[in-house]
């Protein structure tokens, strides 16, 4: 199994976050979890990221020739949602999250998880600088003072500028 095109992760940025809960730092057919397990968990989170963007407008998948900044990124919070899936897979005596406190008493396996956390809640606030994809309603436009020849519209609603709208008078067509 190979990494995904549409994952952000890669088996070097995984290796360098949790190369150590296996031998030699590299992970292959004979390490606990396996190379097939780390691409795996790569293209899964990827998949979650691609979701989120596709939910809040954004083509996917992000492409680092087009935005190198945010393929980055994306690629960092791939990286630390997979190292994180892997530590749960590992067994206690490989990594015990309780002899391992990090930033404000985390563990390790918890600080990727924030990370994560904190590229969702980037996409959730639209904070993404990358394409955006067409929308069902890019090109229509209200309150046009021209047509498409350049003429001047007349408005479909008027009211005058001292009316009060919350007193009751309807607009005038």
């Amino acid at each position: 199994m190979a990494i995904d095109s549409s994952s952000y992760g890669t088996q070097v940025g995984v290796q360098a976050l949790v190369g150590d809960i296996v031998a030699s730092r590299v992970f292959t057919s004979g390490t606990k979890p396996t190379l097939v397990e780390m691409e795996k968990a790569i293209d899964d989170v990827a998949d979650q990221i691609n979701s989120l963007l596709d939910a809040y407008g954004y083509a996917v998948p992000v492409v680092f020739a087009n935005f190198p900044i945010a393929y980055g990124f994306l690629s960092a919070c791939n990286d630390a949602g997979a190292a994180a899936r892997l530590l749960g897979s590992v067994p206690p005596n490989v990594y015990n999250p309780l002899e391992e406190q990090l930033d404000g008493g985390n563990s390790r396996q918890q600080t990727y998880i924030n990370d994560l956390n904190r590229c969702f809640a980037r996409i959730r606030k639209q904070e993404l600088r990358a394409d955006r994809r067409a929308e069902r309603f890019e090109h229509v436009f209200t309150g046009a003072q021209e047509d498409s020849n350049g003429n001047t519209k007349l408005p479909l609603f008027t009211r005058d500028l001292d009316e009060n709208p919350q007193a009751g008078r309807a607009l005038t067509e």
